[in-house]
């Protein structure tokens, strides 16, 4: 649900007065994900702007702004918009607008498998982490073995197959140990 007082807008967040690179994201879930995310990876941000366009409607009005100098210049811009049809209308519109201008814009979401594989980053961050394995009921013995079997897997089957694994793998350490896991596989 969105909810707006007054006209919809984009939020700029300025990091720095100088930031070179700004990222432009869809929705703020998706903004807060790319900290997160960027954090986890050790990625410095702190040179870079982020832009929330809360709806791809205004996509326009940021070209406009920028045209006009109400926004910073940058010599980046990154897109990060959702997967969906309006989230590549709004890369399209962005890509077309800059592309006569002295700023270089690339379509990011490739990095993340947005479109192929998740509908927006924060899709990406949560479905990536519910595939991290839990070696908690796991003793260092078998750790290794557990870590090589998934690398394998990973390798041979697609995304989904191996995330519908992980989590049932997961489930069954949740409440077992590894003796009971041995005799249900």
């Amino acid at each position: 649900m969105k909810t707006y007082l007054g006209p919809s807008s984009y939020s700029l967040v300025r990091n720095s007065n100088t930031a070179n690179k700004v990222v432009l994201f869809e929705g703020m879930t998706d903004m807060l994900s790319y900290v997160v995310l960027s954090k986890e990876k050790g990625i410095n941000i702190n040179n870079t702007d982020f832009v929330c366009l809360n709806s791809v409607v205004n996509a326009g009005r940021f070209v406009k702004d920028y045209e006009e100098e109400k926004t910073p210049t940058y010599e980046r811009i990154c897109l990060l918009l959702n997967g969906d049809e309006a989230g590549q209308k709004a890369t399209n519109l962005l890509q077309e607008a800059f592309k006569e201008k002295e700023v270089r814009v690339t379509d990011c979401r490739d990095v993340f498998d947005i479109v192929k594989q998740y509908n927006d980053l924060n899709d990406f961050l949560l479905k990536k982490r519910s595939v991290a394995v839990n070696m908690q009921n796991i003793d260092e013995e078998h750790q290794e073995l557990v870590n090589r079997c998934f690398k394998e897997l990973k390798s041979v089957v697609s995304n989904d197959e191996y995330i519908t694994f992980a989590e049932l793998f997961n489930s069954l350490t949740q409440q077992a140990n590894v003796q009971t896991l041995k005799n249900k596989i």
